[in-house]
């Protein structure tokens, strides 16, 4: 062993991508300011602390957080596009309810399911709609 004090690494600050532009979007901004990401011009920590998951995702996808009202309709339209078809319903409840969520995945592929699963879901034109 050595007597002698120990160097203590400095920190590495990345500067590979400091200052390219990844890209423009109107969603987001990341490190404007430095360390902070806002959407739509919401600072993200300020979102988090007094926002509902649906009143971002409503300001993500309509550019402006809702009223009360349209927060009200905005969920419910959200759950109205929860339901299943009885088909995957019916295939999901012949895995074992203990069943590792890997081991869940790892039987869906193997199987096939997730193909044969998709043709009873069909895809959801609501979904994308922004209105």
């Amino acid at each position: 062993m050595s007597d002698a004090p120990s160097a203590v690494p400095k920190p590495k600050k990345s500067v590979a991508l400091s200052g390219v532009t990844a890209g423009n979007t109107a969603l987001c901004t990341v490190g404007v300011t430095g360390n902070d990401l806002h959407y739509r011009g919401y600072d993200i920590l300020e979102l988090a602390n007094t926002c509902e998951f649906e009143e971002i995702a409503h300001l993500l996808i309509h550019a402006k957080l809702p009223t009360r009202p349209e927060l009200d309709g905005y969920k419910a339209k959200l759950k109205s596009l929860r339901g299943i078809s009885a088909a995957v319903r019916n295939a999901l409840e012949t895995l074992p309810a203990a069943a590792h969520p890997m081991d869940v995945l790892t039987r869906l592929s193997r199987e096939r399911w997730v193909v044969r699963l998709a043709q009873y879901q069909p895809f959801c034109v609501a979904c994308s709609d922004s209105q």
